[in-house]
């Protein structure tokens, strides 16, 4: 079993910026991170220091000093706040170190990839339900890669990159706060929405049982499907409508590999598991289930819904799956008001927009 990961930065994080913390004794830790440690300790998160250490290559402290002040973090955690570490993981080198066993364009440091692949050799992640809290752009962007959320804090040097520095990043992050223990609350609300995200998101199998066992109840059930890419008023108006013409909703979602397909490789703007998020929190849609195909023709073979709606950029003749519809008796619907903007125009005006002064 996999579990959600918070990984934390370290300096400017959890202890107070104190520049290269060339001694275990000069390590304070940041009474707000202390006490969110805690509490995700006791949420049964798994938690994971990923921090660069170029003071190593630099001369300025040796590896068993970092080490020692490794050990003195945890012992301060565990005495002052019975907190703990799951797994502390740092990168000691750098381009320009003056010892050559640390001098090396290497894997490990931030924002490359190398301390969370191997955390999740190590430990039971869930890349899914990850978070990455820091208090450094470098820190956004090495979690971004992974799909994590990201948390900016403003402690260490937060504050400073956020106030002068933010007009030059490519990215916000998910969040930004004052401190750890904020960021740790956030997380728990963000978890609790996914979560109930998660609860309608089923499997082609799930959804094979579920079905006829509604069908048998005498519900009438309605099949919708799309990307969802960018959420708009046109896709609520057909949801909602689609719902109306049954008592359970089954939305079938393109998958990203499916969107790259029908739209563009540069699609969708939102990954999967944030469209999941999103249409789970419709009260009108009850479950949804990822698909590859381009069409849904199996899924409606399959799962013999009563009803298949479709959008009003289609007419009942031009539905693609008109055909499968009539062999197998099922309804086709055309639901929604009649559609005035489709995802790519919403795209094209962000575009416009950005590209002149506002």
């Amino acid at each position: 079993m996999k579990y959600p990961t918070v990984f934390l930065d370290r300096d400017g994080t959890i202890n107070e910026e104190a520049g290269y913390l060339n001694h275990p004794s000069r390590l304070k830790i940041i009474p707000e991170a202390g006490r969110a440690i805690k509490k995700l300790n006791d949420a049964g998160i798994i938690t994971v220091i990923v921090t660069n250490q170029s003071g190593v290559a630099r001369g300025y402290f040796s590896e068993t000093v970092l080490i020692e002040t490794h050990k003195r973090l945890k012992q301060e955690l565990r005495r002052k706040y019975s907190a703990r570490i799951d797994g502390i993981y740092y990168c000691p080198h750098h381009p320009a170190a003056i010892f050559d066993e640390y001098k090396k364009d290497c894997e490990c440091r931030k924002p490359k990839p190398g301390m969370v692949n191997a955390a999740m050799s190590d430990l039971p992640i869930d890349p899914s339900f990850s978070y990455m809290i820091g208090d450094r752009y470098v820190d956004m962007e090495f979690g971004r890669q992974f799909r994590f959320k990201t948390v900016m804090v403003l402690t260490g040097y937060g504050l400073g990159e956020y106030t002068y520095q933010r007009s030059q990043w490519q990215f916000m992050p998910d969040y930004i706060c004052e401190n750890m223990e904020e960021a740790v609350d956030w997380v728990f609300k963000d978890l609790s929405i996914r979560n109930r995200g998660m609860k309608k998101l089923k499997t082609f199998d799930e959804l094979k049982k579920i079905i006829p066992k509604l069908k048998r109840q005498g519900k009438r059930v309605v099949f919708a499907n799309g990307c969802f890419d960018l959420l708009h008023g046109g896709h609520i108006s057909y949801l909602e409508d689609a719902r109306s013409k049954g008592d359970v909703l089954v939305l079938g979602l393109n998958s990203d590999s499916s969107i790259k397909k029908i739209k563009s490789e540069k699609r969708p703007v939102c990954p999967e598991e944030q469209r999941v998020e999103i249409l789970a929190s419709l009260e009108c849609v009850n479950f949804i289930l990822l698909f590859d195909d381009n069409t849904c023709d199996g899924l409606l073979r399959e799962l013999r819904p009563d009803v298949h709606a479709k959008g009003t950029d289609y007419t009942r003749e031009t539905v693609p799956e008109r055909q499968t519809a009539i062999e197998l008796g099922i309804e086709t619907f055309i639901a929604g008001a009649q559609k005035e903007n489709a995802t790519k125009d919403i795209i094209s005006l962000i575009l416009e927009r950005n590209s002149s002064p506002l």
